[in-house]
């Protein structure tokens, strides 16, 4: 082993203890856990007592609890597959879940490849089921069942329900399964194969709550007790259990500040051979050997390790031989007396004998024991074996210890031997000393998530009741980038451990919007500013510090002041400062900075705005963050407006209650409404003794008025001496176009590039009447979801907020509001944005606040029973199902109830009544695939996958195929399958929308979203040439493009239409939007739906798409086409390379939420180059999950909004 490697996370199942930590409890407490079991318990698992009343029954065995519950909605697995799903593989997948989250390892966040190396026992469950023919004929009803129990999917399964994209591989080596599987996982780590990787075992005996026979001379114990190495060993006890754990480089582990359990050293397999007893005893010399290269490669001596743990099988033949074995591999080691002597244990003495995971066990035993300083006891060994007493190099401790106190770091030795003779060794050191942590905020921002609200509250209360036990820092942390986002949200801000458990066991949970709400930034004008309110976002985040030491040398030489002394280092009482910060020179161009620094924060977080609001001085903001100006023009012109401003006589505004129409004939001489905020509220503004008089009629009316911390007359005619200077001003800039929308105050529109460049507009923005209730409404025509004011105070927080045309349902949040702290405001507005949706860097919120990750409570899991029913059915002569008879296929009932049986054997639900929903059962492609075959099998008929989008019940599909002239859907004749709508509607919203197929040919994956565009419009959906019949597929987009212009053609010869595609079939749909613009005929919109670009996609990406791994739920039969149909496509994607359009047909393109792109390398910007009017759009879930339910509505919102008269995107 080139490097060390780290054992960051860990997870587990174990008889008597439902984690790691409990486990930890049970060894060192010397516990023993297995039990004896009832024979009403063995009665309802299936062994009656013509079994439990033998005299050779033991009623012992390791057993865990809810071995039949499971999670299936948590890794996205139907019902009926899940229960199908081996338990074992389903305790895999838990375990896996919960040691990526140990060691806070996300992988949506993880920036490289983890891996998984796994193994389980043999699946006795699948016998359960007595429908499994043993024939194995590869019909689709057995390939399910097959790859649902067989060993062969359960590292592949767990990569593909956790997105994992490092390589899985599943390992079989009997008892020794799981600890090979963690030396395979280290070697990966070494080649660089994974930079993450899980390893680990799970074994559930089935039927589970049943002891076994026992048989002089076998293996197993006769009096349930497993005792290793002791006078009065016997054998061993079974059991069931299940543990994984998360390896990293040790190097990458130390940078990453990950929790490190214990440090792998080294590691070694080999096999026994044949020089043996029999296949199945062990092997002294194979023993020794895997024991002394493990070492070897540690490069530790013998002498050091002071802890081992052992195979321990509790039988004579086995301790003999290993205690042999060990006593070679140690012969180095001398000891004057035993108390030296290096300690032995075995958790089979525990827990019993877990199979396949017993090596994983044993070592996550040894590193907790190392983690923790603490030599376990061995149970059940007294007396001690005489093999044993003979030697001083080892000893068998009776109680917990302190680990000895060495020159060298704490050490042991794993062992695992499998039948077989496949052997294993570990050796394991105390870790090291972790990259000390960063300064930490005084307040701590804690990120909790779920995938329900139920789940969210249970997570939050196990969090709360951890959160005394860690650094809350380091807490805070490990929840920011360890953890996947879910559905269901909250967040706290808390400066102490009991405030955060307090806030976190009464936060309320949010549920995300089906769309990432829009996000616009609000830029509020000066007077909310006060001394030193930003000396802990100056000192805590450097991205802010340097934007604003970099305006603040800029202005100095302006202002004559230092803004930093002012906002960041003077005191809040310091009554001078104070004063200086209410002069109107030095004011607005300090408020600027602040905005502007802030704004570099926000966007180093990647929390970026989608339009801009700025109030009077804001829009000198919203027009530098546009790009309209930049930033030291936009310096030099708020510096110029505030010295001009300040040369005036003193003025002042009113904030008065009234609408502007009622507030306008109560003003006299110079006074003018300076801004109208909304129906309620105007601001006025003139002469400091005029608007003394106006204060004390409006008071005297009892109309609420509030003076506004200004000493100018902002927006009337007492600014007409400055306005020709500052037009003058504004000419000598550099002015650009904005390049991200914001609203101009003096129309009360969406800005114009001509207005954003004209010095005359400039004059009217300082001068006139600012139009902010005209501003609100258009940015609520907009849909921002979210508004964030940005800077000082809550003025436009609290009037967007009162604002008629914003809504209840949008958020609108300050970032340096009123608060003792504004900067724990800005955390908590950034924790609000993300609860309701907003994606932000979280990996970018750490920079230069990274801490040490410690281990907290996983996601619960909320399990239902989920467990193989056998129903009754009557067999024929062949061995397969009878089939109706002609009288019952005469009539429909009877053919219906035909169908049921069918239906419950390839879903394994039951019952299935006539009308029954195949989807709602649990149905997928997948699944259609089967039932299709099934069906045209026992009923000989001729139906295809998509014909149960039109009959989706066995009643409706009995009736189907009891239609004259019955023709299956999307047969080799035609490429549409009508996925939704009715055909030709007139009360449609919207023509007909056509989907093509992505790679692999299928448009069943439209389902969904079709479903969601019900009432809107009909959708079909082009399916690939060879996807469900043999012709050959076609080789080259450009083939499809033309094959499927002429069928829609054909379906559609007059009329408007709209198409698009998924990844590929965006690629065909471009293609084929191409061809029809030359006939004159192009879509109304044609939508790219997270599509690569051709010519960029990476050899990884086409070998993920052709992988067969990828189709090992399909059917025998039809794998071997499909995977061909998927090798043309690859083939065709890679070759093409788009072609420029003529005219200009509306595009848009729409990413996925979740994408594998970063910003820089997204496909979207290079499909701009041949379509640079493409508009963008942002949908929730993944490259795939888009399509999907919950996320299928939120993408049909996004399509429609975009139909002419739908709405309206913004070219990004």
């Amino acid at each position: 082993m080139s490097e060390a490697v780290a054992i960051v996370g860990m997870a587990g199942r174990f008889p008597g203890a439902s984690c790691p930590r409990w486990l930890w409890r049970v060894v060192r407490e010397s516990q023993r856990t297995t039990r004896r079991l009832t024979p009403e318990e063995a009665e309802a698992d299936g062994v009656g007592g013509s079994w439990t009343t033998r005299d050779d029954y033991v009623p012992v065995a390791g057993v865990l609890d809810d071995v039949d519950r499971f999670d299936s909605a948590f890794f996205g697995i139907g019902a009926s597959e899940a229960d199908l799903l081996d338990p074992q593989q389903r305790l895999l997948l838990e375990c896996c879940s919960e040691a990526l989250e140990d060691a806070g390892c996300a992988p949506e966040l993880f920036g490289g490849r983890i891996g998984v190396f796994a193994g389980v026992g043999a699946s006795s469950y699948r016998l359960l089921d007595g429908r499994t023919s043993p024939l194995n004929l590869g019909t689709a009803d057995e390939a399910l069942r097959l790859i649902t129990n067989d060993k062969d999917f359960a590292a592949t399964r767990a990569a593909y329900r956790l997105d994992l994209r490092g390589p899985a591989v599943s390992v079989q080596t009997a008892c020794s399964t799981s600890l090979v599987a963690v030396h395979q996982a280290a070697l990966s780590l070494s080649r660089g194969d994974s930079d993450a990787v899980l390893a680990g075992g799970a074994s559930v005996r089935v039927p589970h709550r049943v002891g076994y026979l026992y048989q002089q001379g076998g293996i197993l114990s006769p009096d349930g007790c497993c005792r290793p190495f002791s006078a009065e060993a016997a054998g061993t006890v079974p059991s069931s259990g299940a543990g994984i754990v998360l390896l990293k480089r040790l190097s990458d582990a130390v940078e990453n500040r990950d929790h490190v359990y214990a440090v792998l050293l080294g590691s070694a397999i080999n096999n026994d051979g044949s020089p043996k007893l029999s296949y199945a005893a062990p092997s002294v010399e194979g023993q020794v050997a895997v024991i002394e290269t493990a070492l070897a490669r540690a490069g530790v001596d013998p002498s050091t390790i002071d802890y081992l743990e052992t195979h321990g099988t509790g039988t004579l033949l086995g301790d003999s031989m290993e205690l042999a074995a060990l006593n070679r591999s140690f012969a180095a080691r001398r000891n004057e007396d035993r108390t030296g002597g290096c300690a032995l244990g075995s958790v089979k003495a525990n827990l019993g004998h877990l199979d396949v995971a017993a090596g994983v066990t044993g070592l996550i035993k040894a590193a907790l024991s190392v983690h923790h300083g603490t030599v376990p006891p061995a149970p059940n060994s007294r007396p001690e074996s005489p093999d044993l007493a003979e030697t001083a190099r080892f000893r068998l401790p009776e109680s917990a210890e302190p680990w000895p106190d060495r020159e060298h770091p704490r050490r042991a030795g794993v062992s695992s031997f499998g039948i077989g003779g496949t052997n294993a060794h570990v050796v394991l050191e105390q870790a090291p000393p972790v990259r000390p942590p960063e300064p930490p905020r005084p307040h701590q921002l804690l990120l909790l998530s779920a995938r329900t609200e139920t789940a969210l509250a249970q997570a939050a209360g196990d969090t709360s009741e951890t959160l005394r036990e860690v650094p809350l820092e380091s807490a805070a942390q490990s929840l920011l980038t360890g953890r996947n986002a879910r559905a269901y949200r909250c967040s706290v801000v808390a400066d102490g451990p009991d405030e955060a458990a307090t806030a976190m066991r009464e936060a309320r949970a949010e549920r995300i919007p089906e769309r990432r709400p829009g996000l616009a930034f609000l830029f509020p004008g000066p007077g909310a500013q006060w001394p030193g309110m930003l000396r802990e976002v100056y000192d805590h985040e450097p991205v802010f510090r340097d934007a604003l030491d970099h305006c603040a040398e800029r202005l100095a030489p302006r202002t004559g002041h230092d803004i930093r002394e002012l906002l960041c280092f003077s005191s809040s009482r310091d009554s001078r400062a104070s004063r200086t910060l209410r002069r109107t020179d030095v004011a607005m161009p300090a408020v600027f900075a602040v905005e502007y620094a802030l704004t570099r924060l926000l966007d180093f977080w990647n929390l970026r705005p989608d339009a801009l609001l700025g109030y009077s001085l804001g829009e000198c903001v919203a027009a530098c963050v546009s790009g309209v100006l930049g930033l030291d023009d936009a310096l030099e012109l708020v510096a110029h407006r505030g010295a001009l401003l300040a040369s005036l006589p003193a003025g002042g505004m009113l904030n008065v209650g009234l609408p502007r129409e009622e507030l306008r004939p109560l003003l006299h001489g110079n006074l003018a409404v300076a801004v109208d905020v909304g129906p309620d509220i105007c601001l006025a503004s003139g002469p400091l003794s005029e608007l003394a008089e106006l204060e004390a009629r409006l008071t005297a009316r009892g109309v609420t008025c509030r003076r506004v911390p200004v000493d100018y007359a902002g927006h009337s005619a007492e600014l007409d001496p400055v306005v020709g200077p500052f037009r003058d001003v504004v000419a000598g800039l550099e002015l650009g176009p904005p390049r991200l929308p914001y609203l101009a105050n003096a129309t009360g529109d969406w800005i114009t590039a001509e207005q954003a460049a004209s010095p005359t507009y400039w004059a009217r923005q300082l001068r006139e009447t600012v139009r902010l209730n005209e501003d609100f409404t258009a940015l609520a025509d907009a849909e921002c979801g979210q508004l964030l004011e940005v800077g000082p105070g809550r003025a436009l927080t609290s009037w967007a907020r009162r604002h008629p045309d914003i809504g209840r349902g949008v958020d609108v949040l300050p970032t340096l509001g009123g608060e003792a702290s504004v900067y724990r405001g800005l955390l908590a507005s950034v924790g609000r944005m993300w609860e309701r949706g907003q994606a932000f860097d979280r990996g970018a919120f750490e920079f230069g606040h990274a801490q040490r990750r410690v281990p907290l409570p996983a996601h619960p899991f909320e399990r239902g029973r989920h467990w193989i029913t056998s129903p009754e059915e009557p067999v024929g002569e062949g061995g397969g199902p009878v089939r109706p008879s002609a009288a019952e296929r005469s009539e429909p009932e009877g053919v219906a109830r035909g169908h049921t049986t069918t239906w419950e054997r390839v879903l394994g639900v039951a019952p299935v009544g006539p009308d029954d929903d195949f989807f709602e059962l649990g149905g997928d492609s997948l699944v259609a695939v089967q039932l299709a075959a099934a069906v045209n099998e026992d009923h000989r008929s001729d139906i295809a996958p998509q014909d149960l989008l039109r009959a989706p019940t066995p009643r409706k599909l009995a009736a189907l195929l009891g239609e004259d002239g019955f023709e299956r859907t999307g047969d080799s004749r035609s490429s549409l399958t009508a996925l939704g709508g009715s055909p030709g509607a007139s009360s449609a919203a919207a023509p007909p929308l056509y989907l093509v197929h992505p790679v692999g040919g299928g448009a069943l994956v439209y389902r969904d979203l079709a479903e969601s565009l019900d009432g809107t419009c009909e959708v079909l959906g082009f399916t690939a040439r060879g996807f469900q019949d043999r012709l050959d597929p076609r080789r080259s987009v450009a083939e499809m493009a033309r094959a499927y212009v002429a069928e829609l053609l054909s379906h559609r010869p007059e009329g408007d239409f709209w198409l698009g595609g998924s990844s590929f079939g965006g690629v065909v749909a471009f293609e084929m939007t191409r061809l029809l613009a030359e006939r004159h005929r192009a879509p109304l919109l044609t939508a790219l739906i997270d599509s690569p670009w051709p010519p960029q996609v990476s050899e990884a990406e086409l070998d993920a798409e052709t992988n067969a791994a990828r189709l090992s739920d399909a059917p025998p039969d039809v794998r071997e086409s499909l995977v061909r149909l998927r090798g043309a496509h690859v083939t065709a994607l890679r070759d093409h390379v788009p072609a420029a359009l003529s005219g200009d047909p509306p595009f848009l393109y729409v990413r996925a939420s979740e994408s594998d792109y970063s910003s820089e390398n997204h496909p979207e910007s290079a499909w701009r180059e041949v379509v640079p009017g493409m508009l963008t759009e942002t949908s929730p879930g993944g490259h795939e999950s888009m399509l999907r339910h919950p996320n299928a509505s939120a993408l049909a919102a996004v399509l429609t909004s975009h139909l002419p008269g739908g709405g309206s995107g913004s070219a990004s």
